[in-house]
């Protein structure tokens, strides 16, 4: 059996509908015709909070019928005011050498909470029915790490539960991490 060297390349080709045809990386020694394949690895993601999700103060919910984004902007300001934030931080859990394009959801039983966050577009979001950031994703780098404050507002007393999700754009059945929560809501 022969032994011969490969060198320095990193790609992975594929033909039509064939299974994909390996090109080796850094000075690979291969008896014979034995030709492995490597695979793209995504760095993996967590989701957490830091503070409590709480309501103390009476928070009207807003209207979301007939509104335009402008609307949202002005409203959005005057009824978190006096509000505290929960943090909501998004960030590397295990770095690997690919990230995603990613949009956060919140999911909560029942209709009568929205959770507001500020976009990097200057924009205020419903977290509960628009989601957070673009609609074709921001761009989730392998090493990434980023705060946002939440404000929630709600219609009534008690708990509700809500799951906040970190979906993948491209492929939006995909949930990249996600962290479950109660928000306590009691008005004084």
């Amino acid at each position: 059996m022969r032994t011969f060297k490969k060198t320095l390349v990193t790609a992975v080709l594929f033909t039509s509908s064939l299974a994909p045809m390996s090109v080796f990386a850094a000075d690979e020694t291969t008896a014979g015709s034995q030709v492995t394949s490597s695979t793209t690895s995504y760095s993996t993601y967590k989701l957490m909070h830091a503070g409590t999700v709480e309501i103390s103060k009476t928070a009207s919910m807003i209207n979301k019928m007939n509104k335009t984004r402008e609307d949202f902007n002005r409203e959005v300001p005057a009824a978190i005011d006096g509000l505290l934030p929960t943090k909501l931080n998004i960030s590397t859990k295990e770095k690997g050498i690919k990230g995603y394009h990613a949009r956060i959801k919140a999911v909560s039983e029942g209709v009568n909470v929205q959770l507001w966050a500020k976009g990097a577009d200057g924009n205020w979001w419903d977290l509960t029915s628009d989601g957070w950031g673009p609609l074709v994703g921001f761009e989730l780098t392998p090493d990434f790490n980023q705060t946002i404050d939440v404000y929630a507002l709600s219609s009534s007393n008690g708990e509700h539960p809500i799951e906040f999700r970190l979906v993948d754009v491209d492929e939006p059945t995909h949930t990249i991490a996600s962290e479950k929560r109660t928000l306590n809501v009691y008005y004084k």
